[in-house]
């Protein structure tokens, strides 16, 4: 099972490694520059977003564990989409056989469910999108799957306690949400006798131990304003009416990126001599708390998306998979069967279109800005995601550049509509040609004018939004062309 599970983790993947850096992987790759060079100090330089330059330590809201991995691989592979998006595979198949194994503790060793339960897990749409970036997430869900795995195998071996710290650890470094495995741990300590010993305490212990150096060393390089910043970068006004979008916006994202949709509908069977959720077992408490918590979490930042609710994955796809061995006994693996290909379906149409919105930067890049630059003028950009990397890359400057250096007459700005684009002030300016790019392929994942809004419910210059991707058939993008007059 293991060996089937890498090999379709490497398969299913593969054909989209050489996508282009999207959404927040440039930030990512930036923080990893800098740790190459000054490793002790990893937020000790300045970064242009939404039009100013900011101090890393006041922007960046997360640890830096996923900095120093992808500063690793940019040292022997350097800034290379298919090195590095092969790095991540890795993340990919322990995740996927993590799944398994804590499948079978759940599903009582059927070995057939737990490994639908894994590819379930590995085709649903939100990690089989979220696998083609760089970002911290799927290492995030890697570190935490694998704590929750020793804590469970601990019951019997006691010294898998220390594992379940570590990796608990490793899971609060790469993103702040890791520290809910401390909860986690004491709720399946109350539900489950066995696992109330005095070893218990250090998968506990270790996390917290680790955070609080962490707290440490940045108060020592960036005094408690790090911290502070960070409580106020995730506070906002209407902070009711923004969590309650949050929480609905979740429910929304882990209901069409978990799995296949309709099949939510299998569990609408009457069955009047099952209770569909058997509270009393403590598995399935367990479970329900594990979603629970998260959604609440997620609901308290300042956005959500997609990538925000990797983590409830695993627990949700368990809660089907049991209600469904409760409701359908032994046709549950023939059902799985067709979930899974209907789940896989859905997971490339939207991954496909995924890929197509970050190839499209990259591409456009490229042919705007050699087919405006001359020796005589600049090229400036406005917006962000992959687009800011790679006109960077090229030579172009951010429209921040602008306010700081005297234009010409001549010079270029190429300004897109999704990307978040910064206005431009002060200058007057000749749009040259709008470029629209269409395609026939009728499924977006971040556009607000058609609903998607996979990596964040809030999307240029759309409010809020609550559907991971829609149907449409809308321009991928517009990009104008701008002359300084």
């Amino acid at each position: 099972m293991a060996l089937a599970i890498i090999i379709f983790s490497v398969l299913i993947n593969l054909p989209f490694a050489n996508q282009a850096f999207h959404i927040d992987d440039p930030v990512n790759i930036y923080l990893a520059r800098h740790i190459i060079h000054h490793p002790e100090n990893p937020y000790g330089f300045l970064m242009i977003y939404n039009g100013a330059i900011h101090s890393f330590d006041r922007f960046f809201a997360n640890p830096p564990l996923n900095g120093y991995l992808l500063s690793f691989m940019i040292r022997l592979v350097g800034e290379h989409e298919i090195g590095l998006h092969l790095f991540f595979l890795i993340y990919t198949i322990f995740s996927g056989w993590l799944m398994f194994l804590i499948s079978k503790k759940f599903l009582n060793g059927d070995d057939q469910s737990a490994f639908f339960s894994a590819v379930l897990l590995l085709f649903s749409p939100a990690f089989f999108v979220m696998n083609h970036t760089i970002m911290m997430d799927t290492p995030l869900l890697c570190f935490y799957l694998a704590s929750i795995y020793f804590f469970l195998e601990a019951e019997t071996r006691p010294s898998f306690y220390l594992l379940a710290g570590m990796f608990a650890a490793l899971a609060s470094l790469t993103r702040y949400t890791g520290m809910t495995l401390i909860p986690l741990f004491l709720c399946m300590a109350v539900l489950n006798p066995k696992q109330r010993s005095l070893m218990s305490f250090w998968s506990i212990i270790i996390p917290m131990f680790v955070f609080e150096c962490w707290y440490f060393w940045t108060c020592c390089l960036y005094s408690s304003g790090y911290w502070l910043n960070i409580v106020s970068y995730e506070t906002a006004q209407d902070r009711c009416i923004r969590i309650v979008a949050h929480f609905l916006a979740n429910i929304d994202y882990l209901a069409m990126a978990s799995i296949f949709p309709l099949s939510w509908f299998l569990l609408a069977r009457d069955k009047k001599d099952q209770n569909l959720f058997p509270t009393r077992q403590f598995q399935m408490r367990f479970l329900f708390f594990w979603v629970a918590l998260l959604v609440v979490v997620n609901s308290l930042f300042l956005q959500t998306g997609v990538k925000y609710n990797l983590l409830e994955l695993p627990a949700v796809i368990l809660i089907f998979v049991l209600s469904l061995k409760r409701l359908f006994g032994q046709r549950t693996v023939r059902l799985l069967m067709i979930t899974a290909v209907l789940t896989g379906f859905l997971s490339m149409v939207v991954a496909v279109a995924d890929n197509q919105l970050a190839n499209l930067y990259r591409d456009y890049a490229a042919k705007l800005y050699f087919g405006y630059k001359r020796e005589n003028n600049q090229v400036y950009y406005s917006g962000h995601w992959g687009w800011g990397y790679y006109l960077q890359k090229l030579g172009a400057k951010s429209i921040l550049s602008i306010r700081e250096t005297r234009t010409h007459r001549g010079d270029i700005i190429l300004f897109p509509s999704l990307p978040w684009p910064q206005p431009i002030f002060g200058l007057r300016l000749k749009l040259l040609k709008t470029v629209t790019i269409r395609n026939n392929f009728p499924v977006r994942t971040m556009n607000g004018e058609a609903g998607a809004f996979f990596y964040s419910n809030y999307n240029f210059p759309y409010y809020i939004g609550f559907f991971p991707y829609a149907l449409s058939m809308l321009p991928l993008e517009k990009f104008y062309v701008l002359e300084v007059q």
